[in-house]
């Protein structure tokens, strides 16, 4: 979970910048049907891998996952793309790292 974090901190650069699913979801109006499919399809992929992340936390003890792992998992995912754009926004990662901290509160109790 930490790698993810960083990885998505990283993509930020110095708060110039979003991922791409992040970027691209600020106004998918824009996009064709195709682009939203895929849109779609990569957000579902990585919900669904923070959610396996929380099933194997939460069972080896590394993270205590509150309530249900599909709805922390996305979440969080909601949670580090909103970061993203805060930075961008805030033209700085200090707002993405403020979001983060909060969410591994949440995550780590």
């Amino acid at each position: 979970l930490e790698g993810a974090i960083a990885l998505y901190r990283k993509t930020t650069e110095d708060g110039t910048a979003a991922c791409l699913c992040a970027a691209l979801a600020t106004d998918t109006a824009l996009l064709s049907e195709p682009s939203r499919v895929a849109l779609k399809a990569a957000n579902n992929s990585t919900r669904e891998w923070f959610e396996q992340v929380f099933h194997d936390g939460a069972a080896d003890g590394s993270i205590t996952a509150l309530g249900d792992h599909a709805s922390r998992a996305a979440a969080t995912l909601a949670q580090l793309q909103g970061a993203q754009l805060l930075a961008k926004a805030a033209g700085s990662n200090e707002a993405f790292d403020q979001a983060v901290e909060a969410l591994k509160a949440a995550i780590t109790g």
